[in-house]
């Protein structure tokens, strides 16, 4: 076995230090390798030498290669006044020499003046006389040792001499520096050679981009609006193409109608089946007819030009280029698509193009496709202006959507100009972020009832396009076990409608004359879903209903959709109330799921003078709103407005001197003979009822319970002074506290029990929302047309906005402040 140690050939002499040089390679073996004779051609024959001998040479050999420095020799250096003083002098024979029986005399310390009242401070102890200093280079050795020291140091260096061994000698190893790793390969060539071949069609491209981009700036820069312009569209070029600081074309990018323009623009063609108007306000068919006319010109604009020729200093310039964008991260290698776009764009932009052919190249191409860029600037604008007024249309003219508080107290004109600038917002991110047909696709109302129209419109578009009703004839006491002629043509009614047969019976081969069991069921479904009295029973009411025509529902449902696209319900996910006045109930959600419906009474119809407005107007339709339900009150008072005060109470208690003792009515105030403030005390008899719903409104409505229970049996439920008057109230505010986390049955019921009013606040407001749908489709997908009770969906059917007549002024007179509240029946 050959043990081999490496170190430096020489190690540094520290000055005044003896060094000892020790050679780099040492080699021992075992003895029966020792003792073989020396070779001659060695330049060091082997020394033999004792095995413990060998072994003690061989230790010491090692410790001084590994540590040098330790072992070297050192001659004491002089040592220092102050240090002699304390150095005990030598002995010789146990004796002290003369020279050194005495110690030196220490030195003397200063004096120092004590100042009194001071401490005086200690001098520092002189070091021990004992204590060693010890070298920077290592430990002092005495000359004594020096012949000692010599002698094994000899010894070790001749141990460590190669001996002969018939291996060959290990040679030295010296640090070798690792190479450098390899250059990574140049990407640039490579790039420059796939990029070439479709030089001349990205030139093409790009080229004609910039183009368009120019003649959309001009365009987008006229301050004159076009008359079918609604809201300036040209407000909305100007903020993707004038003012944007990268402008570029979302649907025709290098001169081509991509595929993904197509699918948005079937999809807008499509937004007939939401009842939008998609022919004219979104340019669907001027679009296509557009294309037709690029399709022609596209053969022309696909062989025009021939590949480019690129000579060696240009392509050289080339790789140069690719190389320097590289470089600066402007464009990825591993992306070859999106390098050699950027790379194309770079060349053309250039004042002096690399290639002088791409120049010239270009040049022949923009004096040759002015009317293909005429055609795609038109094309991308109007796409532009569609996409704008869709996303108006299905989201951006509701302010629900947005946050409140800029859109309080502004008028119309200010809330659209605030909405515009929200469009125009969420149109740019979204052409930043590529992914416009999924914004397109999330406009759309979220709630149940819009997806359940949209198949109820598209049912009843197949009624009218398969032309309508067919004719019946009108006749009164039609009932089931009789037999009539006109039996056949009623049957044949409500089978153009499916609703004949009913679910359950089978299709008849032919309408015969008996008014059957089967008919009946029909007409009670019909007159189910129609807000009308079920008897199964044909009536006046009925014979109307049958005579509105599939087209006049077809309108309705589209307003309906209408209705739904601005709704304050912006989360159907969430915990709120909904109240449809024409379907007269109210319904409380959450989390998507129905907790409860039952019946309400709204405000009825009738016609008066609005003294704040002067105008003519229903004087006590229950307005549309938005709130949060935050008190709910137990045994409430009712302050008597003072129209109803006039125009209902006072005439019934001049006809009944009893009536207002009998029904808790107490005068706070009079005018002479007459009261003019009054009040009604809690009680069953109240006109709210035990408990009321506050909730802040500006008309000054809310909820309320009613003692007048018998009229929720009627269908049409218009009779209330203005507010909401619930079926079941207490079912109400028992969901409402248990959702609140405040359900107590106990303290409830003795608080209700009282007869004393009582506040009750809510940890969290509850959202309410009061709206105005005149078709809704049940669970199991039945269309319901409700009655239109103020005539809101009717001018908007028409296209017509209703304008009150300005009262008279004996009207005006005779009109007091309408603070809506509730009253009598």
């Amino acid at each position: 076995m050959t043990w081999t140690s490496t170190t430096p050939d020489t190690v540094a002499p520290s000055p005044g230090d003896a060094t000892l040089t020790v050679g780099a390679t040492v080699s021992t073996a075992p003895p029966e390798v020792a003792a073989s004779p020396p070779d001659a051609s060695s330049p060091h024959p082997a020394i033999s030498a004792r095995p413990i001998t060998a072994m003690v040479a061989k230790l010491l050999c090692l410790f001084i290669t590994i540590t040098p420095r330790r072992l070297s020799l050192q001659t004491p250096t002089r040592m220092s006044p102050r240090r002699r003083q304390h150095k005990k002098p030598a002995r010789v024979g146990g004796k002290r020499p003369p020279g050194g029986a005495r110690r030196s005399k220490p030195l003397k310390r200063s004096k120092r003046r004590t100042i009194p009242g001071r401490r005086r401070r200690e001098a520092a102890p002189p070091p021990w006389p004992h204590r060693a200093r010890l070298r920077r280079n290592g430990p002092s050795m005495p000359r004594r040792h020096l012949p000692l020291i010599a002698a094994l140091l000899l010894s070790a260096t001749l141990a460590c001499q190669p001996t002969a061994s018939n291996d060959p000698p290990v040679e030295a190893q010296a640090d070798v520096a690792p190479e450098p790793p390899p250059a990574p390969p140049d990407p640039a060539p490579a790039l420059v050679d796939a990029w070439l071949p479709g030089l001349d069609a990205r030139l093409r491209a790009i080229a004609i981009e910039q183009d368009i981009l120019r003649a959309l700036d001009k365009e987008a820069r006229q301050v004159v609006a076009q008359s079918n312009d609604r809201f300036l569209y040209r407000s909305i070029l100007r903020r993707l193409f004038v003012r944007n600081e990268a402008p570029r074309l979302v649907f025709v990018p290098g001169g081509e109608f991509t595929e993904r323009s197509q699918t948005i623009l079937k999809y807008l063609k499509s937004m007939g089946h939401h009842g939008l108007d998609v022919r004219d306000d979104y340019h669907t068919r001027v679009i296509q007819t557009k294309l037709g006319e690029l399709e022609a010109l596209k053969d022309d604009f696909a062989s025009t030009g021939e590949p480019l020729e690129v000579t060696t200093a240009e392509r050289g310039a080339l790789e140069e280029l690719a190389r320097g964008m590289i470089t600066e991260g402007a464009i990825d290698p591993e992306k070859p698509e999106e390098a050699f776009a950027a790379l194309t764009r770079e060349l053309v932009n250039r004042e002096a193009a690399p290639v002088a052919s791409a120049l010239k190249r270009l040049k022949g191409y923009r004096r040759d496709w002015p009317d293909r860029v005429e055609l795609l600037m038109e094309i991308e604008a109007r796409m532009v202006d569609g996409v704008s007024r869709y996303a108006w249309d299905m989201r951006y003219h509701n302010h629900h959507w947005f946050d409140p508080e800029p859109f309080e107290k502004v008028r119309w004109r200010e809330r659209r100009r605030l909405l515009l600038g929200y469009l125009r917002d969420g149109m740019v991110e979204a052409f930043k972020r590529e992914d416009l047909f999924p914004w397109m696709q999330s406009l759309i109302p979220p709630h149940p009832q819009y997806a359940r129209l949209i198949e109820a419109l598209a049912r009843y578009r197949r009624y009218y396009a398969a032309g309508g009703w067919p004719k019946f004839s009108k006749v009164p006491g039609l009932r089931q076990g009789i037999r009539h002629e006109a039996v056949p043509a009623l049957k044949k009614r409500l089978a153009a409608e499916e609703y004949y047969p009913p679910p359950g019976h089978e299709a008849p081969e032919e309408f015969d004359e008996q008014y059957g069991e089967d008919l009946e069921e029909s007409v009670r479904w019909y007159q189910r879903t129609h807000q009308m009295e079920v008897t199964g029973r044909p009536h006046k009411i009925f014979w109307q209903s049958l005579e509105v025509s599939a087209k006049k529902r077809v309108q309705y449902i589209k307003v309906a959709l209408e209705r739904w696209r601005e709704s304050s319900i912006t989360d159907p996910k969430g915990y709120y109330v909904f109240v449809n006045i024409p379907d007269f109930h109210l319904e409380v959600w959450r989390d998507g799921d129905r907790l409860m419906r039952f019946k309400t009474i709204v405000g009825n119809p009738y016609w008066g003078c609005d003294i704040r407005s002067g105008m003519w107007v229903r004087i006590n339709q229950t307005p549309i709103q938005s709130g949060a339900i935050d008190t709910i009150v137990l045994n409430p008072w009712w302050a008597v407005p003072e129209r109803i005060l006039r125009e209902e109470v006072m005439p019934r208690a001049e006809q009944d001197p009893s009536y207002l003792e009998a029904n808790g009515f107490q005068c706070l105030e009079r005018d002479k003979d007459t009261c003019v403030r009054m009040r009604q005390a809690t009680g069953k008899e109240n006109a709210l009822g035990r408990v009321k719903f506050l909730f802040p409104s500006p008309h000054n409505t809310y909820l309320h319970d009613t003692p007048k229970k018998h009229f929720f049996e009627l269908p049409i439920r218009a009779m209330s002074h203005g507010c909401v008057r619930l079926e079941k109230p207490l079912e109400l505010a028992r969901m409402l506290l248990q959702q609140d986390g405040q359900w107590d049955e106990e303290e409830f019921q003795r608080r209700h029990d009282r007869k004393r009013e009582f506040d009750l606040k809510l940890n969290r407001p509850v959202p309410i929302h009061v709206g105005y749908h005149s078709v809704r489709v049940d669970d199991s997908g039945d269309v319901h047309f409700l009655i239109d009770v103020y005539k809101h969906d009717h001018f908007r059917r028409i296209g017509e906005a209703f304008e009150p007549r300005k009262c008279t002024p004996e009207e005006l007179k005779n009109a007091v402040d309408p603070t809506i509240d509730d009253g009598l029946e």
